[in-house]
């Protein structure tokens, strides 16, 4: 029997540095927080205009930026435990060597795509 896609990927039993686990920390707890204002000032929008019959105007943007950050401070923290989605099948039939090598490639496509999207944004940012 072939050890899951899972443990290859995700390998909790290896120790995490120390620098590394305070990240992993923060992120979680920015990720809570994020939440809970995100709850709080939309549920605090829906009862003044149910109640008091006004609109807190910024609610949406505001409500909207907070899931922006949520989706990728979610990513991060989905990154550290092994937890993002993954189609296994054809990993799974691959012997070690094989899982090996796609290991390599999907991480080295995943560091391309967050260079582009690091530079992309940046240009986009020098423009506005």
């Amino acid at each position: 029997m072939r050890e899951p896609v899972t443990a290859f990927f995700h390998r909790p039993h290896r120790p995490e540095p120390a620098a590394l686990r305070v990240l992993g920390d923060a992120i979680d707890i920015a990720l809570v927080g994020l939440s809970l204002v995100l709850v709080v000032v939309m549920f605090t929008n829906v009862l003044a205009r149910g109640f008091l019959n006004i609109d807190i105007a910024w609610n949406t943007e505001f409500g909207e930026f907070c899931l922006v950050w949520a989706t990728f401070v979610g990513a991060a923290a989905a990154a550290r435990r092994g937890a993002h989605m993954r189609i296994t099948e054809l990993i799974e039939a691959a012997t070690p060597q094989i899982r090996r090598g796609l290991e390599l490639v999907t991480r080295l496509a995943i560091l391309i795509l967050l260079g582009l999207l690091i530079w992309r944004g940046l240009l986009i940012v020098e423009r506005t």
